[in-house]
């Protein structure tokens, strides 16, 4: 299969970049560009960027279609493990949840304990933050004396407190950014339904945890089928129950308790409302304020209907989401753990699936349908765009961001450019600067086909230019 290129008036442009683990592609408008062949480092929101970026002027128009690329982040696939350490040293045992802090250290919960993850110049660093991994308990304290008991949702405040649901010792945690361990609502392997202050309250199974701009925390009660509100006054966390029944599971959307969950796991806050991944159900639900209530609606998908069907979210069919992140677009990402796919909800309502293909669970990284995941759980929204994701079976913290990794070799006295064939409707162009006066002009020659990529050699002097992707 061969094809030509062709000039565009009004390129969609596609960030493009050489695939390592630490490179990355952004939908935020930046001039960032390298030439072939100059190996030289870049560095922008602490990741460091090599070989060929693409270079953006202009305002960039996604569309349902439009490829996202996932990548391992950290840890190893297929091993599990317990070590703290930097890129091919660092083992996660079974990440479930992930969230950022302010200055974009990730955190994820990971078998029994709180583990931060950073970047320290182009090395990707592991560390535990509290608890141990793979050893279980209840104690509050500093780092490594504290214990957790499965956590399985996270989420951290505008001032760096993280909020733990310790899902089977059925309460909730807050671990400061030096590591000190504190029980804040809920008594440990006491579970129940109780609203109230503090220990009183009981919960069962937590697992979701979202935190809106004014330090409201939100959890996903799974065991009791309920959503939970804790609001801190006067030094005391206050719980109460704004969404469904305990013990009563149903698909009834309604007015606070008449709502009905079933095995409620994931949420997000969603400008004023919070979105709820309704696990049995396999629905997206929206909570919203009312009064001093609480309405919830079905967001996406329907009630018992499981499926992988994408279009507009009355059409579109899920299959136990698990995990949910909305990014500053108004764009909504789902970790669909049945269908072992990430999909995408845009602010008007359309769904698509923009990593993985349905009914496919593995391990690999790539272009749309070419990625694959294993049981999917936790997102957060990564500062950058796109989101992470805790790809549990795997034992890895994964990356989807939109763009096409373009990757550059010099044969000889040419440059041979090639990118996923999954993108097969963009052309590549060049330029020699990034400065005024220069043009992007369409790489000439045909674009040939072959093992699932596409690839277009030229005579261009390496390291004299720059190159990109467009699509018409």
């Amino acid at each position: 299969m061969n094809r030509h290129s062709s000039n565009c008036t009004h390129p969609i442009p596609y960030f493009v970049a050489y695939p390592t683990p630490y490179v990355v592609a952004y939908t935020t408008p930046h001039v960032v560009a390298h030439r072939v062949g100059a190996l030289r480092r870049c560095f922008w929101r602490n990741l460091a960027i090599w070989g060929v970026i693409l270079s953006w002027m202009g305002p960039c128009l996604l569309r349902a279609s439009d490829p996202y690329y996932a990548s391992v982040y950290v840890g190893q696939p297929g091993s599990s493990g317990n070590s703290d350490g930097t890129n091919a040293h660092a083992f996660l045992n079974s990440p479930v949840a992930v969230t950022f802090d302010a200055s974009g250290n990730a955190y994820v919960a990971d078998g029994n304990a709180v583990r931060k993850i950073t970047y320290v110049g182009t090395d990707v660093v592991l560390k535990t933050l509290a608890g141990i991994p793979g050893v279980s308990g209840q104690n509050d304290g500093a780092g490594s004396q504290a214990r957790f008991r499965a956590p399985q949702g996270i989420a951290c405040s505008s001032v760096g407190n993280l909020f733990v649901a310790d899902t089977l010792n059925d309460n909730i945690r807050m671990v400061t950014p030096l590591g000190q361990v504190t029980t804040i609502s809920g008594t440990a392997l006491e579970p129940g339904n109780a609203d109230g202050t503090n220990t009183q309250a009981r919960f069962s199974n937590p697992q979701g945890v979202a935190i809106s701009p004014d330090g409201t925390v939100f959890i996903a009660d799974s065991g009791n089928n309920t959503v939970r509100k804790m609001v801190l006054s006067g030094g005391n966390w206050i719980v109460s129950t704004i969404a469904g029944l305990a013990g009563a599971a149903g698909t009834n959307d309604g007015l606070g308790t008449s709502a009905r969950f079933n095995g409620p796991l994931g949420m997000a806050i969603y400008t004023t409302n919070l979105l709820v991944c309704d696990f049995a159900n396999h629905t997206i639900r929206k909570l919203t304020p009312s009064g001093t209530n609480w309405t919830s609606t079905t967001f996406a998908g329907a009630p018992g209907a499981f499926g992988s069907v994408d279009g507009p979210v009355g059409i579109a069919r899920f299959n136990r989401p698990n995990g949910i992140a909305v990014d500053s677009a108004g764009n909504v990402f789902i970790s669909d753990e049945g269908n072992s796919t990430i999909r995408k909800i845009t602010p008007a309502g359309m769904v698509s699936t923009v990593a993985g293909l349905a009914g496919n669970p593995g391990m690999s990284n790539g272009v749309a349908t070419e990625a694959r995941f294993d049981l999917p759980a936790g997102l957060s929204s990564h500062p950058a765009g796109g989101v992470l994701l805790a790809d549990y079976g795997n034992f890895t913290v994964r990356r989807i961001q939109f763009g096409v990794p373009l990757r550059a070799n010099i044969a000889g006295s040419r440059v041979v450019l090639s990118w996923s064939a999954v993108a097969n409707d963009v052309f590549p162009q060049a330029r020699a600067s990034l400065l005024n006066g220069f043009q992007w002009t369409n790489v000439p020659g045909t674009i040939l086909t072959s093992g699932g990529r596409c690839y277009a050699t030229n005579n261009y002097v390496p390291g004299s230019y720059f190159f990109r992707l467009y699509k018409p």
